[in-house]
């Protein structure tokens, strides 16, 4: 499925995870389970900015959802977690973070667990895009990514619509669609 070329801005592939790229973090999220892996696995299912994530509490955890609090002008969003993933969150409530921070770390701490666990040279912000991403090419629907990402002006969403599919990323698109072909 090839969507038009953006009009307004270019999204190119090293801004956000593609193909192996993205598998390769999810394996590894699912097979090292820990702080590292909850914080990485929450940033791309949710496409919380870092800020976000270091500015939620415990108390915005409830009955399955997150409530993200607005950074840079946005609105503030409540999304539904994948059940494992809240599970994992709010046990390590009353194990390993008795802060009422839900991730205490500092900024370098999280930039260091993305530098560590990365399957590519990639900005942690690259998970906020391949959510976005994801969210459009599943829904087609502009309106529910910007909810997602709590955008308050569509312009700034409208990047995941039209988002340019580069030769690097059909490339990959097309190995893909080989190997579920069985073709080589």
């Amino acid at each position: 499925m090839f969507l038009p070329h953006a009009s307004i801005q270019n999204l190119s592939t090293n801004k956000f995870l593609y193909g192996i790229e993205k598998t390769e973090l999810m394996d590894w999220i699912q097979s090292n389970p820990g702080r590292d892996s909850t914080l990485l696995h929450f940033a791309l299912c949710t496409g919380a900015r870092r800020s976000e994530i270091l500015q939620l509490q415990q108390k915005d955890f409830a009955h399955g959802r997150v409530h993200i609090h607005a950074t840079k002008l946005g609105m503030d969003r409540e999304l539904t977690l994948p059940q494992n993933l809240y599970t994992q969150i709010t046990k390590s409530f009353k194990t390993k973070f008795p802060a009422e921070f839900a991730f205490p770390f500092s900024k370098s701490t999280v930039y260091a667990i993305w530098d560590k666990h990365r399957p590519v040279k990639k900005k942690f912000h690259s998970l906020r895009h391949t959510f976005a991403i994801d969210i459009y090419l599943q829904t087609k629907n502009i309106y529910i990514v910007q909810r997602m990402l709590g955008h308050r002006n569509i312009n700034n969403t409208l990047v995941y619509q039209n988002f340019e599919y580069t030769m690097e990323y059909t490339d990959e698109v097309m190995r893909e669609f080989f190997g579920k072909m069985g073709w080589k």
